[in-house]
């Protein structure tokens, strides 16, 4: 977890801010679609620069 959202973590929890709901998404998205490493690997990949 980066130190911003370690930071604002309970804020995230409060009914003003969304972080707790951005941050869910973004872990639900890493494990349904893959991280940037593997993105940035897969493109390397297709463009041949491996």
């Amino acid at each position: 977890m980066s130190d911003f959202s370690s930071i604002t973590w309970a804020i995230g929890y409060t009914w003003d801010y969304d972080l707790q709901v951005f941050t869910r998404k973004m872990q639900h998205q890493k494990l349904s679609f893959g991280d940037a490493d593997f993105h940035h690997k897969e493109i390397s990949k297709q463009l041949g620069l491996n």
